[in-house]
């Protein structure tokens, strides 16, 4: 924290992060900070101290460093990331007076076949590419896949075909 005051870089301990998160983290689309944590907790729990050049006992910050090589932590970076995209889309709907429901947990293929079972009108996915072009790949219950759809046509078909009571692929 000495470091950041410093560099006069503004910060703020929260409990729910591991060490000081910075303003400049608050900033970013997207901040991963799974990677390296400042632990101040466990060095207390443990009463770990070490003797400073000045002959005292000191308590030591732990640091903790995850590479990428672990799947579930690589998950919840990747599930982050694109959790806010969906956020927004589901909002931008939601505005337009869309009833709309995030799932997630199950692979895409037992969502599609649950969204066909229970005859779900309309179901968005998203991953990698849709989050990268502004779009979401689109499928009805009448026509199956759609294709890729931008947010914003989306967003208008959807308001028309609920204004209308017509089916989605209708108003297209």
């Amino acid at each position: 924290m000495a470091v950041l005051n410093s560099a006069g870089r503004r910060w703020e301990a929260d409990i729910s992060r591991p060490g000081p998160w910075t303003w400049a983290m608050q900033q970013r689309k997207f901040a991963c900070h799974y990677l390296t944590q400042l632990d101040f907790n466990l060095p207390e729990r443990f009463d770990m101290f070490y003797i400073s050049d000045a002959n005292v006992r000191e308590r030591p910050i732990m640091i903790h460093r995850a590479i990428l090589g672990s799947l579930e932590r690589f998950m919840g970076i990747l599930i982050e990331n694109y959790a806010e995209y969906v956020c927004d889309v589901a909002d931008a709907l939601r505005s337009a007076g869309v009833r709309v429901e995030v799932s997630s947990g199950v692979s895409v293929g037992k969502a599609i076949r649950a969204a066909e079972k229970d005859k779900i009108p309309v179901m968005c996915v998203v991953g990698q590419r849709e989050a990268a072009a502004g779009t979401v790949a689109v499928r009805t219950y009448t026509d199956g896949d759609i294709g890729s759809v931008l947010v914003r046509d989306l967003v208008s078909q959807m308001a028309a075909a609920s204004a209308s009571k017509q089916n989605f692929a209708s108003v297209s």
